[in-house]
């Protein structure tokens, strides 16, 4: 097993070396620094012992195979292809533009605010539950505040949720621009991160969920690094300053998350934390690829889609418990475990499926790089792309088979139909 995830990590490293040539201080760039990361912690918990002793009670194939991990490879360089792109996009707005459209910035602050609000009633609901308690709850599907047959306040929070989502990129564009062209304060770019993380914030503490928080913050420094190059050697220190700041209470929250985690386990707090950036590398060959007696054919992954297509519903009681038990046994895969997207989409489709599938998204970012004149639409559609890329080192993820993408696109479209109208001319935000 070692040797093949070292072999892994080679492929990640050689790249990551040649990408850093070619195209430095890229986002391109970047998101393979961070699947090297990623790809070099399988190798020091598998080198350690800390992946057999993660997984010493599960039966795992521990002979690898060097193809997955080719195959892996190949993906993510279709994945990531699109993101080349991005260094000949003028992500930027003129002073005029930015003072035009405050205005509506001041109105999803407001929103957001509203949100915030909503979150800080739910946290005090859930206070009452240990952490581990909200962890059970939120993995069997129950909730304190927001479920009983659906309430006003559960529809008004996913309401939020949606807009929350969809004005977070714009917001974040915006707030750099402005930043960057000295139109708004450091208090004022205070003030709109703080109203895009704190309403996510409470919603991932409230539910215990560790990769949400590590999501956030990952995301929202993937798209700030867009902008790197515009922003002076002073002001970008000072936002590193910010941001570590910012990170402090995540830093903290995920640290009681993960000790509460195991509290009652063999392994420490510690090697719990190093094997969840590593193992997604193993586990795709230990208990992924090659290891399933069925595919699912979407089933698993796109429950709603496949549904529609075949009319066939797959009713699974409510919660990812009983989600993760009927799919292990009808693949027989412990799907529980990290796999990387290609992993992934492996059960679904095969391997020549999962990669069809990974060329068909790339494609279509690839197109709309190159056709679509919206920049708001753009800046949009390259946060999710982002959301997805960070998301593809552990899995598919379950979100991204949801309804939650085309609504999430529709929004975005809208949205920048209208913030377009609101420039003078076409050349206003050169």
């Amino acid at each position: 097993m070692a040797v093949i995830i070292f072999l892994n990590f080679l492929m990640y490293l050689c790249q990551t070396i040649y990408v850093r040539k070619k195209y430095p201080c890229s986002l391109y760039y970047y998101f393979w620094l961070y699947f090297c990361v990623f790809s070099g912690a399988s190798v020091f918990i598998v080198t350690t012992g800390i992946y057999e002793l993660r997984f010493s009670n599960l039966p795992h194939n521990t002979d690898l195979s060097i193809l997955p991990y080719i195959l892996l490879f190949i993906c993510v360089n279709i994945l990531l292809y699109p993101l080349r792109t991005i260094r000949h996009i003028d992500f930027s707005l003129n002073r005029k533009t930015i003072l035009k459209l405050y205005p509506i910035v001041k109105a999803f602050i407001a929103i957001l605010i509203i949100y915030t609000l909503i979150k800080l009633f739910e946290l005090s609901m859930y206070s009452q539950y240990s952490v581990m308690e909200r962890r059970e709850m939120s993995v069997s599907g129950e909730t304190s505040v927001t479920g009983n047959g659906r309430s006003l306040l559960w529809y008004a929070d996913f309401f939020l949720w949606m807009i929350h989502d969809i004005v977070t990129p714009f917001l974040l564009f915006y707030s750099a621009q402005g930043f960057i062209k000295k139109c708004i304060s450091t208090r004022k770019l205070l003030l709109i991160i703080s109203c895009i993380l704190i309403p996510m914030f409470i919603t991932y503490w409230n539910t215990s969920n560790r990769s949400g928080l590590f999501f956030l913050i990952v995301n929202l420094v993937f798209f700030m690094l867009i902008f790197k190059e515009q922003i002076p050697k002073a002001s970008f220190k000072k936002l590193v300053r910010i941001g570590l700041l910012i990170a402090i209470p995540f830093i903290i929250v995920l640290s009681l998350i993960s000790s509460a985690r195991y509290e009652n386990s063999d392994m420490s707090a510690q090697n719990g934390v190093l094997s969840y950036f590593g193992e997604m590398f193993p586990n795709l060959g230990a208990f992924v690829y090659d290891q399933n007696y069925r595919y699912t054919y979407g089933a698993r992954l796109f429950p709603r889609y496949f549904e529609a297509f075949t009319g066939y519903a797959i009713n699974i009681d409510s919660g990812l418990q009983n989600y993760h038990i009927f799919w292990q046994n009808y693949t027989g895969v412990y799907i529980l475990v990290f796999k990387t997207i290609f992993g992934d989409l492996y059960l679904e489709f095969g391997t020549i499926g999962a990669i069809i599938f990974i060329a068909l998204i790339a494609l279509s970012m690839n197109l709309i790089y190159k056709k679509n004149k919206n920049i708001f639409f753009i800046v949009s559609l390259t946060y999710l792309y982002i959301c997805f890329c960070s998301n593809a080192v552990f899995d598919f993820g379950l979100m991204y088979g949801g309804y939650y993408v085309p609504r999430y696109i529709v929004g975005c479209f809208l949205l920048s139909v209208v913030l377009k109208k609101l420039i003078p001319n076409k050349n206003s935000m050169l």
